[in-house]
């Protein structure tokens, strides 16, 4: 069943097609990456056994997944052992837990800070004298996996009948109005460059030192509601071109009165302006509506950027053709059937859309696509194949 979530209906019929567009890139690298995860932890060790575990599809390494990440679940909340714990209750919670702890972690950098909208967050800092070694451990490899595979554990071992997903979509968005809401994405681990680091909304700065002796470092302000993003834009090139022009450090703007670092280290990203300009609008953005989301909520800059950060710039593959292949991917991973068995299979599977005179090394395509994309954890277009 998708999750509860705030209502963003206005957004959504303002901008249907985008939002189509974000859900389903989100639907699909989450799909994509539940696999890998399955995949990658299989050799970890299930400390508990859950007798009523029982995964939807049957499998082996599905059950071994949930096991493990429900036993990391119950230790966290401090309700392992516990068989009578009201667990899809306590789960509701773990959420906030992990990112109670990533922000603790992080001391509110907002370059790693997340936000808790579901209005009953908590502040890790206020249950950290309550936990002992055993629950930190968990919490920590449970957030671990967040930031290295981008969603919850708990959404990643969800493992649904996906040829039946784009018939229940539409079932849900005829009756609600909107699309159904299955994941939380998290943050990913990522090296950046450029870098852009940023002040909290209490002024104070999560800079970097200027290391780096070939690195550019621009200082800039940039949340005068008045000033457009473009404009924003050519003061940063200005003050790139003054940077590169320092004898002896590549540095310019005003640390003490600025609202974001960025960091460049590799020259050659300030010579591609097509692709800079659209980093650095994209960041701003992005960063003007977390500083400030009265102001800049519900704005064009807004909605680009979703875009921009959550849609790959593919293709279009029908939402039938990336099913099929993923499906065949699971006959091929979960159940074991050989591969020309398992496309023979879907040919049987109506929603699928394979038909007879759809050729083998058409649906042997789809199955490619998929197994790049799962190994990637990313939604791909076949000219990546």
């Amino acid at each position: 069943m998708p999750k509860n979530r705030p209502d963003y209906s206005v957004l959504v019929n303002k901008n249907e097609d985008v939002f189509k567009k974000i859900f389903e890139s989100e639907f699909w690298r989450c799909e994509y990456t539940k696999r890998k995860y399955i995949l990658d932890i299989r050799d970890r060790k299930s400390i508990q056994e859950y007798y009523f575990i029982k995964s939807s599809c049957g499998v082996d390494l599905v059950d071994h997944a949930s096991q493990f990440v429900m036993y990391h679940a119950d230790v966290a909340l401090g309700i392992d052992g516990d068989e009578l714990a009201p667990r899809n209750d306590m789960y509701e919670y773990l959420e906030q837990v992990i990112i109670a702890y990533h922000n603790y972690a992080y001391l509110d950098d907002p370059k790693y800070r997340i936000d808790d909208n579901t209005g009953f967050g908590f502040d890790l800092w206020e249950l950290v004298d309550c936990l002992g070694e055993r629950e930190i451990e968990s919490i920590n490899i449970l957030h671990a996996d967040a930031r290295k595979y981008g969603f919850f554990p708990m959404d990643l071992i969800a493992i649904h009948p996906i040829e039946k997903a784009e018939c229940l979509i539409a079932d849900y968005v005829s009756q609600h109005g909107e699309f159904p809401f299955f994941q939380n994405s998290f943050l990913m681990e990522k090296k950046l460059d450029p870098d852009f680091h940023y002040k909290d909304r209490n002024g104070k700065q999560y800079f970097v030192e200027e290391k780096s002796e070939n690195a550019v470092y621009v200082y800039i302000d940039c949340l005068n509601e008045k000033e457009t993003i473009e404009k924003i834009y050519q003061r940063i090139i200005g003050l790139i071109n003054m940077a590169l022009k320092g004898k002896v450090a590549y540095v310019a703007g005003v640390r003490e009165n600025s609202d974001v670092q960025i960091c460049f280290y590799n020259k050659s990203i300030i010579q591609d302006k097509s692709k800079l300009k659209t980093i650095l609008k994209y960041n701003l953005s992005a960063y003007r509506n977390w500083y400030d989301p009265v102001k800049f909520m519900l704005t064009d800059d807004t909605i680009k950027v979703s875009k921009y950060l959550m849609v790959p710039g593919y293709e279009n593959v029908p939402f039938h053709k990336r099913a099929a292949g993923l499906w065949i991917w699971d006959q091929v991973h979960f159940h074991k059937f050989k591969l020309s068995d398992a496309i023979e299979k879907a040919r049987k599977i109506k929603s699928l859309k394979i038909y007879d005179n759809i050729e083998y090394s058409s649906i042997l395509r789809l199955y490619n696509l998929a197994k790049m994309s799962v190994e990637k954890m990313e939604v791909l277009k076949f000219s990546d194949l």
